[in-house]
């Protein structure tokens, strides 16, 4: 089941916003990557990051006070924390 950013973070009483192929997450969020789960705050651009589309490669991580966001070149479907985020 994908669930957008809004359905998963939300639940977890956590100030998110999301813009065109960006998404903001907060600390501790695992997500998915080539070389294992990782906790958002240890990606870096370049990374790459499983996404529902395949493999793509991280283009920036954005560090604000809500979290981190994470940027592709088009929107994309990702994992975290088990689940599917929908980066709209």
């Amino acid at each position: 089941m994908t669930r957008s950013i809004h359905d998963s973070l939300l639940t977890r009483n956590t100030t998110c916003s999301s813009s065109i192929g960006a998404t903001t997450l907060p600390i501790g969020t695992i997500i998915y990557t080539l070389d294992g789960a990782l906790p958002v705050e240890y990606l870096s651009p370049g990374d790459r990051i499983v996404t529902r589309a395949g493999v793509k490669k991280l283009r920036g991580v954005l560090t604000n006070r809500s979290g981190f966001q994470l940027s592709f070149d088009r929107p994309e479907v990702f994992y975290a924390d088990g689940a599917e985020i929908r980066a709209i």
